[in-house]
């Protein structure tokens, strides 16, 4: 995951997409706080941010977590359909679909690439894989 789309204070830009290292509208987060107040509590020290492109106010996620060492980490999750995912062409990026968006479930599993956390967010919850 590319750091180096923070401004010279060390917050994110909040470009979509983030013209600094090409990913989802932000692989930064705007601080190393794995509890962000906007987001939502899944347990288990993992929250999602929910973030907004385009028209569409949630088209995928920062999954805030911690690695085994507690450092804190973020990976990005597409959601299948929205608009983020939309611009790319058919299978060319990784997706989750939204199976329930209250209380939130999304398949497949999620593996942040960074740190190898790996688990399911199942009705609202992490599941640990």
């Amino acid at each position: 995951m590319n750091r180096t789309d923070a401004t010279s204070d060390g917050k994110c830009c909040r470009k979509s997409p983030c013209e600094r290292s090409g990913m989802g509208p932000c692989d930064k987060p705007a601080s190393t706080n794995t509890e962000p107040t906007d987001a939502l509590n899944l347990g288990d020290d993992h929250y999602i941010e929910f973030v907004a492109y385009s028209d569409d106010p949630r088209t995928g996620g920062n999954v805030r977590h911690k690695t085994s060492a507690g450092e804190p980490c973020v990976g990005w999750v597409t959601f299948a359909g929205g608009a983020w995912a939309q611009g790319f062409a058919p299978g060319s990026i990784a997706t989750w679909d939204v199976q329930s968006k209250d209380p939130l479930t999304l398949t497949p599993s999620i593996l942040c690439r960074a740190c190898g956390d790996h688990g399911f967010i199942t009705n609202g919850k992490w599941v640990r894989a």
